[in-house]
């Protein structure tokens, strides 16, 4: 953390450890005796407008919005610098599950207990498409890099790959078993991969939609992703 960082709460301060302060004696930390030889304090605001649990944030490139969705139906997109709601989205008729950014800022998207994803404009509110296919609850969602596609996974074992230019499904990515929880994209938008409650992990060509590779080794749930 910064030494010059202000912390915000009302009128609350919050002193933290700086971690780039502390003594990196090799004995100290090998013995986990380490101690921090000044305090700091860290910037951090409360955001609060959400009426029932908040699900899913997500920052946009620059930092400078935040968005977020919950249990009370609502998409909220805030200011970061002023911690204001630019704007609500009141559009779905179920919880929201997920919610991103484009790469590029421009476009935000969420992920619904209504089966739906919406793609909206970062900077007007309004939306873009209303991306409907899944059969139930849609638990994730994500922007190719290249913010040509958007992948989304649902309880109903299927993850699609959309195209942004019309809205429509490029591809229908069947082979689980159970809930998609987790979807990536590789940085060149080239493949994609799902995470599932089968305990596997699936790549996918994101043009094509042929499948590259079934990972498998968990036990449990996979629950999250990330591609280099």
């Amino acid at each position: 953390m910064s030494s010059g960082s202000i912390a915000e709460r009302g009128n609350e301060t919050l002193p933290l450890i700086d971690l780039e302060s502390f003594n990196d004696d090799e004995d100290e930390l090998e013995s986990g005796l380490v101690s921090p030889r000044e305090l700091t304090k860290i910037n951090f605001r409360s955001l609060i407008g959400h009426t029932d649990e908040v699900n899913s944030c997500a920052f946009s490139s620059d930092w400078s919005k935040v968005v977020t969705g919950g249990d009370d139906m609502l998409v909220k997109l805030w200011d970061t610098k002023t911690g204001k709601v630019l704007f609500t989205m009141d559009k779905h008729k179920g919880a929201i599950k997920c919610v991103c950014f484009s790469s590029d800022g421009a476009l935000f998207a969420s992920a619904s207990y209504d089966h739906t994803i919406k793609v909206m404009s970062t900077a007007t509110g309004e939306q873009i498409f209303s991306l409907e296919g899944h059969t139930h609850s849609v638990e994730t969602c994500c922007f190719s890099p290249d913010s040509q596609y958007l992948c989304s996974g649902s309880w109903d074992t299927s993850a699609v790959a959309w195209n942004l230019k019309t809205g429509t499904p490029t591809f229908v990515l069947q082979g689980h078993k159970n809930v998609v929880q987790s979807c990536a994209f590789s940085f060149d938008s080239s493949t994609v991969a799902s995470a599932s409650w089968d305990c596997s992990v699936r790549v996918w060509h994101s043009h094509s939609g042929e499948l590259l590779h079934v990972l498998e080794g968990h036990t449990g749930w996979v629950q999250v992703l990330s591609l280099a």
